[in-house]
């Protein structure tokens, strides 16, 4: 759009054009669903996992924090050298 207000004599920054047509309610942000998630049967065990989380206690969640880890998932060791 930036271009064809160019060729009219028209200087104007791409953010202002995307900041008019956000105002203008012109603008949307894309949205990418994978196809999987559009079949019936998994958007009925969706729905199922869905209703059972409101049955969750939540004080019995336990969170694990993978930081320990190096990027093939063995713990790292918390002190000392290995023998060599």
């Amino acid at each position: 759009m930036t271009a064809a207000l160019a060729e009219r004599g028209l200087t104007i920054h791409r953010a202002s054009v995307g900041r008019f047509l956000h105002r203008e309610g012109k603008s949307f942000k894309k949205t990418v669903l994978p196809a999987e998630q559009l079949k019936p049967k998994l958007m009925r065990r969706r729905a199922q996992w869905m209703r059972y989380q409101t049955r969750i206690d939540p004080t019995r969640l336990v969170f694990l924090d993978d930081m320990g880890q190096d990027q093939h998932g063995a713990v790292a060791r918390l002190g000392g050298r290995g023998s060599g």
